[in-house]
């Protein structure tokens, strides 16, 4: 008799088992698959978000750089603009405009209140004193101020004066207020000689008083109207073929120069 024949080597279970058995492991397959699937999923969509944040990033970018180079286009249209128009006179201009404005709103010396109508006229006392310790700074146009231009560089709200400052403050107001008085005597002067032009300023001495005549031998000439800038002709309405033109910068520091004709005056540089 062979012993190995009795012997059951291998473990036979009911069929009921195995299939319960087999069940599971595709159950538990299953599972595993469809979490995984939930996964990966969930992976899908996180990085189809991110892909939708960065082309929205990358639109912004690039509205942002297209901004950013029309503005600069623009600016650079403008520097263009300004260097070849009279920006800068025009503003020079509204900025003696302004001046003058802000000067009216400035009580008279004798209808400012206790500390600051004393510090006002202190300060202008210096202001003078400085102008005549350095008479080079001055121009014989700032007779042609009035109080009021002088109070308004002396501000008493400030800690100090910047004495050589209101000096070229100053210098703009009282070159306006020259021009204000000079375009009616050319006026008077076209009216007297069919509409002309003086070829020579010493031609408007009968129609001026001495000092306005000594200043315009001193420190102007008769020039081209072409020197004013093309913006002036057209937005001021100038028409004008010549103008009483200042020698000398309208300020220190400045190329500004001032124009004068029968219906106005401007700058140009």
């Amino acid at each position: 008799m062979n012993p190995s024949k009795n012997i059951n080597w291998g473990v036979t279970l009911p069929p009921g088992k195995i299939i319960t058995a087999i069940l599971a492991v595709a159950l538990g397959a299953g599972i595993y698959e469809h979490h995984e699937a939930l996964r990966l999923r969930e992976s899908v969509q996180a990085l189809q978000q991110q892909q939708v944040a960065l082309a929205a990033q990358t639109r912004l970018l690039q509205q942002e750089q297209t901004d950013a180079t029309r503005r600069l286009g623009v600016l650079l249209a403008e520097n263009a603009r300004l260097k070849a128009s009279p920006g800068i006179s025009e503003l020079l201009q509204l900025r003696g405009e302004l001046s003058r404005l802000k000067a009216t709103e400035v009580p008279p010396e004798n209808n400012v209140a206790g500390a600051d109508a004393n510090t006002w006229r202190e300060r202008v006392g210096r202001l003078k004193q400085y102008i005549r310790q350095h008479p080079d700074a001055a121009i014989p146009e700032f007779q042609y101020l009035t109080d009021r231009e002088w109070l308004i560089v002396v501000d008493p709200g400030a800690p100090t004066v910047d004495f050589a400052g209101a000096v070229e403050s100053l210098k703009s107001q009282a070159i306006s207020r020259f021009a204000n008085v000079v375009s009616p005597i050319l006026q008077k002067y076209a009216g007297a000689n069919h509409g002309r032009f003086p070829r020579e300023l010493s031609q408007l001495r009968a129609f001026c008083d001495p000092d306005v005549a000594a200043i315009l031998q001193q420190r102007y000439e008769i020039k081209p109207g072409s020197v004013l800038p093309p913006s002036a002709l057209r937005d001021q309405g100038v028409k004008t073929d010549w103008v009483v033109a200042g020698k000398d910068t309208v300020q220190a520091g400045s190329a500004d120069h001032l124009a004068i004709y029968t219906n106005g005056y401007s700058f140009f540089w």
